[in-house]
């Protein structure tokens, strides 16, 4: 099988399941942000092309992370070293788009106000949602049912 199928394939399934389970039964987001108009807005009034985003979003995070570990030579089979430099790059991405729209980058748009009224709430949820996709991606990419799924397709 090909291996880029089925971690994209780890990777969507995890993304929406998180998804799913963290914004639309648990409500992580709002529970972190306080902010429920916003929340509202990205994953209710626009889910579709927030989801699509996000989509692209998460796989940049994730994708910048494992490049960052290579050239720092973390250990690829690694998944707690891999995680903890996911969460640092997160942090990192996530805190410099915060300052950037606080600074008055790109006004009026949504991750203007977002930043602005959630602050650094907002790098909690980033890191709190990438990182699960993450685990989530890794634990179904080496799980032998997701295998036998994968390959009678």
């Amino acid at each position: 099988m090909n291996e880029i199928i089925k971690r994209g394939s780890a990777y969507f399934l995890s993304l929406c399941i998180i998804t799913a389970v963290y914004v639309y039964i648990l409500n992580i987001p709002e529970f972190i942000s306080q902010a429920p108009g916003l929340v509202t807005e990205y994953y209710y009034d626009r889910a579709l092309e927030s989801f699509v985003l996000d989509i692209f979003l998460v796989a940049a995070y994730i994708s910048v992370a494992m490049y960052a570990g290579k050239l720092l030579n973390i250990n690829q089979k690694d998944n707690v070293q891999q995680l903890i430099m996911l969460c640092l790059t997160t942090i990192a991405i996530s805190g410099s788009f915060m300052l950037y729209f606080n600074s008055g980058g790109s006004p009026g748009t949504f991750f203007s106000r977002w930043f602005k009224q959630v602050g650094y709430k907002a790098v909690v949820y980033d890191v709190v949602l990438i990182c699960s996709v993450y685990v989530l991606m890794m634990v179904l990419y080496k799980s032998t049912i997701f295998e036998r799924i994968m390959r009678s397709m």
